[in-house]
């Protein structure tokens, strides 16, 4: 399987609803208004792109902008229930270094 080439570019405003939905789609609900209000970088790629390699590019291209920032590591945080980005990042290098639930009461 070739590598697609990829475009890289910071997210736009009105990528929000389309993020909002991968987010929902990795284990994390989001509305779009939330994702407007703190747009972050997103690592993990959709279910119909995984094995294109495109994850691979994209950890590849963050490591080198981390680099020419002077940065010294990358983290990444994972839902504890998705063992296949579990497995993603140790094989692209990453160690984990931590495990962590959360806990919730209603009222």
């Amino acid at each position: 399987m070739s590598e697609m080439d990829l475009l890289y570019r910071k997210a736009m405003l009105q990528d929000s609803l389309e993020i909002a939905r991968l987010s929902g789609q990795l284990g994390y609900p989001a509305k779009a208004e939330q994702i407007e209000a703190r747009l972050a970088p997103m690592l993990n790629a959709a279910d119909h792109v995984q094995g294109k390699r495109i994850g691979q590019q994209l950890v590849r291209h963050c490591e080198e902008w981390a680099r020419t920032k002077g940065y010294q590591e990358l983290r990444v945080r994972v839902n504890v229930t998705r063992e296949e980005a579990h497995q993603f990042y140790k094989h692209a290098g990453f160690e984990n270094t931590k495990t962590q639930q959360v806990f919730r009461k209603g009222l």
